[in-house]
């Protein structure tokens, strides 16, 4: 894979608003009041910023978070608008609260490129904004010229806001 003009990009989609980062630096994107297809014109408009960072479509990491259904539903159709072929990413991570979000590479990634595949499946445990995370995690790799996957499934904590930090009990936070 060839050098990408980024290395990572991370994109979270919800109905208050959206996010993108870019290499760890944000950009964020709020729904403006009274507008009926706000979500529609912010999801659009991160699309485009998107474009300009990968217009080669190649990227080393990428990470999609879905915090709604409806939001999910909103983002295919304009992504898929603007992003005529397939993404060539080494890394996937998926997070959503729904388990359909998994599917979501299927027809905006080149398989052949992608070499590590990972779904986590969020669940809020409490009041106290402590959120459980089901990862299941499947590396691809070449040995001999023969395809070979390693499987690994474990469940984390982490408390919402503090995502980068994971812990094996929810006590621990």
């Amino acid at each position: 894979m060839e050098s990408p003009r980024c290395n990572e990009v991370r994109m979270t989609v919800g109905s208050e608003g959206c996010e993108l980062y870019i290499d760890g630096r944000p950009i964020k994107y709020e729904k403006p009041e009274n507008l009926e297809d706000s979500l529609k014109m912010i999801i659009g408009k991160m699309c485009d910023d998107l474009l300009t960072f990968i217009p080669d479509f190649k990227v080393n990491t990428i990470s999609f978070r879905f915090n709604d259904d409806h939001s999910y539903h909103m983002w295919r159709p304009i992504y898929k608008e603007r992003f005529r072929q397939f993404l060539e990413v080494d890394t996937l991570i998926v997070k959503s609260f729904h388990i359909w979000a998994w599917l979501i590479p299927t027809d905006i990634l080149n398989y052949d490129k992608l070499r590590v595949r990972e779904s986590q499946y969020l669940t809020k445990e409490d009041e106290e904004s402590i959120m459980k995370v089901r990862v299941e995690r499947k590396e691809t790799v070449t040995i001999d010229g023969k395809k070979t996957y390693t499987m690994t499934n474990f469940i984390k904590y982490f408390r919402e806001g503090q995502e980068e930090t994971y812990v094996d009990e929810p006590v621990s936070l």
